[in-house]
């Protein structure tokens, strides 16, 4: 009898291989960014560690599919030398890939500050292209990686003794192969309870969201990602109700004749309000967009609605905010048909163009920005100088931002142009003149402060261009970045840019108090030139006096919504959270049971703009 059981047994030691070595890698994930998770006690370590078992667990089961079947299947060759061999390979294979991603998450976490979904693999031809710079700054954890494997080879190779000819009793091989695979699809999905486990499903284990990547793997998100890329109607309300409280069509609330003037919008790479002395009580590293925004038009509640480069581009130049898995621009529902901010202004008579200094079809925004009416793009390839190649994403900030000065200058007027920077971005390089005058300035810093002094000459060289003073500028991040402060790794902290509406005869000079997410952005330049048509956002003029207060977002499998106090989360079907971010600005207390009309209130609202862009998606009403 306890022949019968060998390969089961097999099993079981290979199964807790597996759990060995993505324990190992989840202790190193923790280690490695632990500064960007709140502080808790050793009893919530002990929850998180114990329910990340259960994630790990049901990731393994889905990885070794194969490996499980080949143990348990009740055929002899079993036995055989090349069987157990082919056996391990799989097993080291899978596993393998499996913890490449997991350590590539370590690292890549910093910045999204979310497990990676499988939408990193349409982004696969820009990762090779960084591969060898990758490869260069975190060799460390190839090294670590090759090491586990080995020791993986090692032990795996224990298991290989005794392997004689057993003979098998049919009935009781097939008794196990019956148990063995019902008990496997348990695991998989996470226990008997009606729904399988999913990434969502970690917030159930804590208190703060926040930590819920602590219980979630990578392996996991993605396996579970491939399956969610569709996203279902909703119907929280009728369509008479819907239409009531959450309408998609915007017009101009006070229309007058055109006001031609150009539109200049530049989007920094990763410039959060962390990085500006205006909103800290530290120096910035931003000088000159901390003075810019004094001049301008801003206010103290201005948020991005995503955590990528081509989330913040989508939700700019569209009005569409990033809530789902994919950045529109690489989803399902990339080629539906959109009227953005390009296609909208051409009908004035506006030449349209994108500047990019990264290299053609990085994150597929040259192809998205001619889809939304940017006839005209601009990047590396235009640009036709290698001499000024980082020799990674592009061309570097400063020379970029300088030509694009004079492309403009060659343009018809009245025009609509994108300027969208790329320096301020892992691996930090800068040029070797502005390396040498801040020596002492580590990589990062240093890469912001040449970012902002890139911005600061474009402000230089187009206020001596004729078509200066006829132009009203937008500046802002496309998200936030790197966070070092604890008041920034909150759920509302890590939404917080700069955005800042400039005219240079200090028109807009002003603050306001009112909630400005990027979805504004596209309303409120159409407001401001008086475009006479009606068109679709999800955002809101700034100039208009009934603005919705609100901001939406989505990551880690949770919506969110904020008003100028309160942030609310929502998994999708329940309220998970009410913070007030004004009074606590670490969100350590969730008030949601003390405040149900708030509760409700910012329920309904998100509720109604879900609703409407998952329909939108869904039946192209874009």
């Amino acid at each position: 009898m306890k022949e019968q059981f060998f390969h089961a047994k097999l099993l079981v030691y290979r199964i807790g291989l597996a759990m060995a070595l993505f324990t190992f890698t989840r202790g190193i994930f923790y280690l490695s960014n632990e500064h960007l998770f709140p502080k808790t006690s050793f009893m919530e370590k002990l929850v998180v560690i114990m329910a990340g078992w259960r994630f790990d667990l049901s990731a393994i089961i889905y990885l070794n599919a194969l490996v499980i079947l080949g143990h348990l299947l009740p055929f002899s060759f079993r036995n055989k030398d090349w069987y157990q061999k082919m056996m391990k390979v799989v097993f080291l294979f899978c596993n393998g890939v499996a913890l490449l991603l997991e350590f590539s998450d370590i690292e890549y976490f910093k910045v999204v500050l979310r497990r990676t979904t499988v939408n990193l693999a349409d982004q696969t031809s820009d990762a090779l292209n960084l591969l060898p710079q990758i490869l260069m700054d975190y060799w460390y954890w190839l090294v670590l990686h090759v090491t586990m494997m080995l020791v993986a080879n090692f032990v795996y190779n224990r298991t290989f003794r005794n392997l004689k000819s057993i003979k098998l009793n049919y009935a009781i091989q097939i008794g196990i192969f019956v148990v063995g695979t019902l008990l496997a699809g348990i695991a998989a999905r996470g226990g008997l309870q009606l729904v399988p486990l999913m990434p969502v499903s970690a917030g159930q284990y804590v208190k703060d969201v926040t930590l819920a990547p602590l219980v979630n793997n990578t392996t996991l998100t993605m396996i579970f990602s491939l399956q969610q890329r569709r996203i279902a109607e909703l119907s929280y309300f009728s369509k008479e109700e819907l239409d009531q409280r959450f309408s998609l069509e915007r017009i101009d609330p006070t229309p007058g004749p055109p006001n031609k003037k150009n539109i200049m919008i530049i989007m920094m790479e990763s410039h959060g309000k962390n990085m500006l002395s205006r909103f800290n009580n530290y120096e910035g590293t931003l000088p000159f967009l901390d003075s810019l925004i004094g001049e301008g038009l801003y206010t103290p509640h201005t948020f991005a609605n995503g955590r990528q480069s081509n989330q913040g581009v989508v939700s700019v130049i569209t009005g569409i905010p990033s809530l789902m898995e994919d950045p529109l621009m690489i989803s399902q529902f990339q080629n539906n048909r959109i009227r953005g901010l390009g296609t909208l202004v051409k009908e004035m008579g506006y030449s349209t163009h994108f500047f990019h200094g990264g290299k053609n079809g990085t994150f597929n925004i040259d192809r998205f920005s001619a889809l939304v009416g940017f006839d005209n793009y601009f990047g590396k390839n235009e640009y036709n100088n290698d001499k000024d190649f980082d020799g990674n994403w592009g061309i570097y900030d400063y020379p970029f931002f300088r030509r694009t000065v004079k492309e403009l200058s060659k343009q018809e007027a009245p025009f609509c142009s994108v300027l969208f920077s790329l320096s301020s971005h892992h691996p930090f390089k800068v040029e070797e003149w502005f390396e040498k005058k801040h020596p002492k300035m580590n990589k990062l810093k240093r890469s912001f402060y040449y970012a902002d002094a890139a911005l600061e000459q474009f402000f230089i060289d187009a206020s001596k261009e004729p078509w200066y003073d006829n132009t009203i500028f937008i500046v802002l991040a496309d998200h936030v970045g790197y966070i070092f402060e604890e008041r920034y790794k909150t759920r509302e902290g890590m939404y917080q840019i700069p955005i800042v509406f400039f005219a240079p005869d200090g028109s807009l000079k002003d603050s306001t108090t009112q909630v400005i997410q990027q979805v504004d952005i596209m309303p409120t330049l159409l407001d401001y030139i008086n475009y006479p048509k009606s068109f679709n956002s999800f955002g809101q003029s700034v100039f208009e006096e009934n603005k919705s207060p609100y901001a939406c977002m989505f990551v880690n499998n949770i919506y969110q919504i904020l008003d100028k106090q309160h942030i609310l989360l929502f998994d999708g079907k329940e309220v998970v959270g009410l913070y007030d971010y004004q009074a606590d600005g670490l969100m350590s207390n969730n008030i949601k049971a003390n405040h149900p009309e708030i509760v409700n209130r910012l329920e309904n609202e998100l509720k109604a703009i879900l609703q409407r862009h998952h329909r939108a998606m869904i039946y192209n009403e874009l």
